[in-house]
């Protein structure tokens, strides 16, 4: 499919799981509550780096035995604007593959995913341009019992010299 909706890392994504409907850690409040310093950048989701509602072209597998797989492929992430990219300061050609598995016997269920997302550094590459390579690796497990389930998400970002390289992990009960 080619449109706008968020890639097929992000989309796939298993994490810690929400406490209600509408309300999770991927996107809302949640993320509001880490108080982070000016000028200090935290990864607050275990999500892999999306590329948003940017046009992009994303492609999903039929779900086969449980998994599904997914890829995503962004020429562009000039979300909403309508000029052309400069190759040599913005983040272009992101590329994304992901799996997600379902499964569920009676009251019991279990959701896996993992994912990639990766983009080539762009020449002279920088810091204040964001010029460098991007490799951003996420998995997440959720096992569920009736209304009960608990849930783990881990997302390793490597991008040297970018503000957001490191790690984040999330554990949950709901």
């Amino acid at each position: 499919m080619a449109g706008s909706e968020n890639d097929a890392a992000y989309l796939q994504h298993v994490s810690a799981p929400r406490p209600a409907a509408g309300w999770g850690v991927l996107e809302i409040a949640a993320t509001k509550w880490v108080v982070v310093p000016r000028h200090v950048h935290a990864m607050t989701t275990t999500a892999p780096t999306t590329t948003g509602d940017d046009q992009k072209l994303t492609w999903f597998a039929p779900r086969l035995a449980g998994l599904q797989l997914g890829a995503s492929f962004t020429p562009n992430e000039r979300e909403d604007a309508n000029e052309l990219a400069d190759r040599a300061r913005e983040r272009t050609n992101l590329s994304t593959l992901s799996v997600n598995g379902r499964w569920s016997a009676g009251d019991v269920s279990l959701r896996l995913s993992a994912s990639r997302v990766h983009e080539r550094a762009a020449s002279g590459a920088s810091f204040s341009d964001r010029r460098a390579p991007l490799d951003d690796g996420a998995a997440g497990a959720e096992i569920g019992w009736g209304e009960w389930r608990i849930g783990a998400g881990y997302r390793r970002l490597a991008s040297p010299g970018h503000a957001l390289d490191g790690r984040a992990r999330a554990i949950g009960l709901a």
